[in-house]
C-alpha cells in the first residue's frame, strides 16, 4: 500500500515548541513511522518554510518526507498560508506525476491540507482527514482565537464534516463537540486516539535528570508546547503570580520549553515578547524559566525532573503533552475540556479546573507541590491511566482503517 500524508502547514520533522511544531507533528510523524513498519510506502508532503529544507529526505525505512513550495521559504502565519493553498496543491500534484506516483490512499491532516489532498485525487482512492483542531470549537473555549484563523477555514471544515471522506476524531467527546456545535455527527468517522512512546515517556529518577538539566530548585512546574497565545502560557504565569510567595518558600520554578524559532516576524517570536513583558509586569522573573525550543529525545528529562506539568490551554482536542506527562509518572493540572477529560482524571492522576479561573489553576498547582501524599498517590496513577495508549495501536487502527476502505479488511468506519 502506498500513503500520502498531507501536513501543508508544518513539517513532522521541524524542532518541536517552535511556532507550529507541535503534537500534530508528533503525530504525523509518528503514524508515517507505524504505516512504513507495517510494509505501508509513505510519502508525507508539506511546505517548504526554510531555504536549506532538502526536497526529500527518508526519516525511516519506507517513509520520506517531501517539501515542496509555496510562498516564500520562511515561517508564515496561518492566515498568510490560507493564500498559498492553491499553489501547495499544484506542487503537490506536479511532483507525484512528475515521479510517477500512484497513491491508494490520501491522508490529510488539519484543514490547510484538505484542499491538496483532493487535487491529489486522481481516481477511486479513499480520502481521509483528521482536523486535530476546529475552528468553531475552538471558538467555544478560546473566543479570542477566532481572530487568528481566515474566514475561509469555518468554510473548508463544514464541507469537509458533511463529505464523504473518511474523518478520524481522537475522541467520542471530540464528535460529541461537533454535533452539538455544527448540527453534524459524521456517519464516515473512525475514532483513533492518538499514542504515546511507551520506551521514551516512562517514570525516571527526578534528581538526576534536574542534574542533567542544570535546575536546581526543589520543586518544578513544567510546561510543554509551542509559543502561541492559544498554548495558554499567560495563564499559567497569572496563576503563577497568585502563589508566588509559596512558591518561593518552596523554592520553586516554573520551567517553560518552547519558544522562539529564530524568525522576527514569526507567532512563537512575537509570542515570546509579550509573555516576557508580562512576567516582568507580574514581578515573577525569578520563578520562570524559559528553556526555549528543546529536542524531543530531551523531552523525558523534563518530565522526570518535573514535580507536575502545567497544561493551561483553554481548548485540548486530545492534549498530547499530558498523556506523556502521565506515562512518565507526573501528575497534570489543567483546565478542565472534553479532549483533557478523557485521561486527566480530576483528583486521580492530576486535577482539572474550571477553564480561565487562574487562581484555582494556582491553588491546585501549589496542592500537588506541596502535599507529598497528594503527589505520590498522583505519581503511582499516573502510568496506569495511560498504559493502553501506544502508537502501535494506532498504526494498527489507522491501517485497518485503510483496508476497510479500500475493500480488503472488516469496516472500521464508525466504529466507536
Amino acid at each position: 500500500m502506498r500513503v500520502a500524508l498531507l501536513s501543508y502547514h508544518t513539517s513532522p520533522l521541524a524542532s518541536l515548541g517552535s511556532s507550529a511544531a507541535g503534537g500534530m507533528n508528533v503525530y504525523v510523524r509518528r503514524l508515517a513511522e507505524g504505516l512504513a513498519a507495517r510494509g505501508a510506502e509513505v510519502d508525507i508532503y508539506t511546505r517548504r518554510d526554510a531555504p536549506d529544507t532538502p526536497p526529500e529526505l527518508e526519516f525511516t525505512p519506507g517513509a520520506r518526507c517531501l517539501t515542496v513550495r509555496a510562498g516564500p521559504a520562511r515561517v508564515l502565519s496561518k492566515q498568510c498560508l490560507a493564500a498559498h493553498i492553491p499553489l501547495f496543491a499544484r506542487s503537490v500534484v506536479s511532483l507525484s506525476s512528475r515521479l510517477g506516483l500512484q497513491y491508494d490512499v490520501i491522508h490529510s491532516h488539519y484543514w490547510l491540507s484538505a484542499l491538496a489532498a483532493e487535487a491529489l485525487k486522481s481516481g477511486e482512492q479513499p480520502l481521509v482527514h483528521m482536523f486535530h483542531t476546529l475552528n468553531r470549537i475552538k471558538q467555544l473555549y478560546q473566543p479570542e482565537s477566532a481572530q487568528s484563523d481566515p474566514p475561509a477555514r469555518d468554510y473548508v471544515e463544514q464541507r469537509l464534516l458533511r463529505s464523504r471522506h473518511a474523518l478520524v476524531f481522537s475522541t467520542e467527546a471530540e464528535v460529541d463537540d461537533v454535533e452539538r456545535v455544527y448540527g453534524i455527527r459524521p456517519a464516515n468517522r473512525a475514532i483513533i486516539p492518538p499514542g504515546v512512546d511507551r520506551l521514551r515517556f516512562r517514570p525516571g529518577d527526578r534528581m538526576p535528570a534536574r542534574i542533567r538539566l542544570g535546575l536546581e530548585h526543589d520543586r518544578v512546574v513544567l510546561f510543554v508546547g509551542r509559543m502561541d497565545r492559544a498554548k495558554g502560557v499567560e495563564h499559567l504565569l497569572r496563576a503563577t503570580a497568585t502563589i508566588a510567595s509559596e512558591l518561593r518558600s518552596l523554592k520553586s520554578a516554573v520551567v517553560v520549553v518552547g519558544g522562539d524559532d529564530g524568525q522576527r516576524d514569526s507567532v512563537a517570536h512575537r509570542e515570546l515578547l509579550r509573555l516576557e513583558r508580562i512576567v516582568d509586569d507580574l514581578r515573577i522573573r525569578d520563578l520562570i524559566d524559559f528553556r526555549g525550543v528543546v529536542p524531543h529525545e530531551e523531552l523525558p528529562d523534563y518530565y522526570a525532573a518535573a514535580d507536575v506539568c502545567a497544561v493551561p490551554s483553554l481548548y485540548e482536542s486530545f492534549g498530547m503533552v499530558a498523556v506523556e506527562a502521565l506515562a512518565c509518572g507526573r501528575p497534570v493540572v489543567a483546565f478542565r475540556s472534553r479532549g483533557l477529560e478523557q485521561t486527566v482524571r480530576d483528583g486521580v492522576n492530576g486535577f482539572l479546573v474550571p477553564p480561565s479561573d487562574v487562581t484555582a489553576f494556582g491553588q491546585s498547582l501549589l496542592q500537588v507541590l506541596s502535599d507529598p501524599q497528594t503527589c505520590a498517590r498522583m505519581e503511582r496513577a499516573a502510568p496506569q491511566s495511560v498504559q493502553d495508549m501506544s502508537w502501535e495501536t494506532v498504526a494498527d487502527r489507522t491501517v485497518a482503517l485503510y483496508e476497510s476502505l479500500c475493500g480488503l479488511g472488516q469496516v472500521a468506519v464508525g466504529q466507536r
